[in-house]
């Protein structure tokens, strides 16, 4: 966040992935900064069961780096 900040490149929201809860820690701390997050998670998703965040999480069928993909491949692409 410091090396954007010092670029004065300003995102609207961050998307942080992450196959485990304590990968949660990142979303967190980027919501904590003030900063608007997606947390998508890419591990089995009965590691989350009971959590309970104020940011969305994202949850996809397929998990690791096949999960990344998927997911990037559903966000609309810019023309």
């Amino acid at each position: 966040m410091e090396w954007l900040k010092r670029r004065r490149i300003e995102p609207k929201q961050f998307i942080a992935f992450g196959d485990s809860r304590s990968d949660l820690e990142m979303a967190e701390e980027i919501q904590q900064k003030g900063q608007a997050v997606e947390f998508v998670f890419v591990g089995e998703e009965g590691e989350l069961a009971g959590s309970n965040h104020s940011f969305s999480v994202t949850f996809t069928k397929n998990h690791h780096e096949k999960g990344v993909i998927e997911y990037l491949n559903s966000r609309p692409r810019k023309k």
